[in-house]
């Protein structure tokens, strides 16, 4: 038994079910040296009409194709087996344009480290793809549609804009002249 996970691409959304053998999806997709995802039993729904969807079977889509991915098991609970433990995280609540969607929800970071706009666009840590809890996806096209997920993944290469909502953004600047020494 797998995963069922839906992947938003710029026109359509694919669902299909990835193997249990692949751990967290974020390791999966973070993964630099496999390019694709295999999903089985996949179908293909179109982002833009109301229509059914077309079953596809077994499915190789290109990750950077991908703009979101939205795991059906809850988010993967379990330690990432590189880590071997939970590392201690503060949240931020974002909003991020990719495609013709909107994600709001919160991103984490580290204990210590600086929330800012620069801190979430730059790739300074290798990860193709980072994860938005207790999120909200809406579409541009159509504003009355809403999807709610536990856990999303976002495509950093397809975020066209980041924002922070006001409350975030006075945090990130509290945080910031908290740690400026006088003198310096």
């Amino acid at each position: 038994m797998g995963i069922v996970v839906d992947f938003y691409l710029r026109h359509q959304v694919i669902r299909g079910e990835l193997t249990a053998d692949h751990g967290r999806l974020l390791d999966l997709l973070n993964n630099t040296m496999e390019k694709f995802v295999v999903l089985g039993s996949a179908l293909s729904k179109s982002l833009h009409v109301a229509a059914e969807p077309i079953k596809l079977g077994p499915t190789r889509l290109h990750k950077d194709q991908l703009l979101l991915a939205v795991p059906h098991d809850g988010a993967q609970a379990a330690a990432a087996p590189i880590r071997g433990g939970w590392v201690e995280k503060r949240s931020a609540r974002v909003t991020v344009g990719v495609g013709p969607l909107i994600v709001s929800g919160n991103m984490h970071f580290g204990q210590w480290e600086y929330v800012t706009l620069d801190r979430i666009a730059r790739d300074i840590d290798g990860r193709a793809f980072l994860p938005v809890t207790y999120a909200r996806i809406t579409s541009l096209y159509h504003p009355a549609w809403v999807v709610e997920a536990k856990s999303v993944l976002v495509a950093r290469a397809a975020m066209a804009y980041v924002s922070l909502p006001a409350s975030s953004a006075d945090e990130a600047q509290h945080n910031t002249q908290a740690l400026v020494r006088p003198g310096r």
